[in-house]
């Protein structure tokens, strides 16, 4: 019997994730500390899964912040849209964090 990826675990690795803030806000302390991230990755064992999740997640938000731009009404803002994907606002705590790369 394989493990099975469910939305109830799903919303579990995320906020898992949302709590150790180490793990993606680059002004923590610890972002920089291999070791900490390492034990933390260990205990939640998913680092694979998250890093899908939030690649999606980026691109996903990067298609909200077009489409709100080009609706016409002068709104930049992302949150007057409607995401289809599910885990699409439970991880919006990771907007701040991602970087555009040049």
């Amino acid at each position: 019997m394989s493990f099975q990826w469910n939305d109830t675990v799903l919303r579990k690795l995320i906020e898992s994730v949302k709590c150790n803030t180490h793990l993606y806000n680059k002004n923590n302390k610890l972002f920089k500390d291999i070791n900490a991230k390492s034990l933390t990755w260990e205990s939640i064992k998913t680092s694979r899964k998250f890093k899908t999740l939030r690649d999606f997640f980026a691109k996903e938000h990067k298609r909200m912040k077009s489409s709100a731009g080009r609706s016409g009404d002068g709104k930049d803002d992302v949150d007057q849209s409607n995401s289809s994907w599910e885990f699409y606002y439970d991880l919006l705590f990771l907007v701040e964090h991602i970087t555009k790369r040049k």
